[in-house]
């Protein structure tokens, strides 16, 4: 199942961005480089109505990035350009 809304801003990005998902349950948030490696993974546990959530890729190379998310079995995934 996929997860119904989910906002990446700003992307681009300087590195600095704020992910906000249509959840109520904890969300696991991956990023892969171009390659397919897996350079990030964290949970993140949640008790809002919608998880909000700053995170900083400021020590990553200028470049094309896939940002994958996972909260209550459902996934999406979204293209994150860092500037």
């Amino acid at each position: 199942m996929l997860i119904s809304k989910f906002s990446v801003y700003p992307n681009p990005s300087k590195g600095t961005i704020k992910l906000i998902v249509s959840t109520f349950s904890d969300v696991k948030i991956n990023l892969f480089d171009i390659s397919g490696r897996n350079i990030y993974s964290n949970w993140f546990e949640n008790k809002q109505i919608n998880f909000n959530q700053e995170i900083n890729f400021g020590v990553l190379s200028k470049g094309i990035y896939l940002l994958s998310i996972e909260s209550d079995g459902k996934k999406a995934s979204k293209k994150l350009i860092i500037e």
